[in-house]
């Protein structure tokens, strides 16, 4: 919100999933951004978690290959 003027950021509602509490003593979310956040959506590491494909995809995919 922060990063856009008042006239665009009143346009959107704001949400979010999840909030970080842990900080460091300068008040850095930790692990900070970029962090081992594969690691922490369950993956072994960012080539694993290319090889991921979630169901909506797959449905989807399916919808056109079955409508040709």
């Amino acid at each position: 919100k922060q990063e856009f003027s008042e006239d665009i950021s009143k346009r959107f509602e704001y949400v979010y999933f999840a909030e970080d509490s842990d900080m460091n003593p300068a008040g850095e979310v930790v692990p900070g951004i970029g962090g081992n956040l594969y690691v922490r959506l369950g993956f072994k590491d960012q080539q694993d978690k290319n090889k991921y494909q979630p169901n909506l995809v797959k449905q989807r995919r399916a919808m056109f290959i079955n409508a040709t």
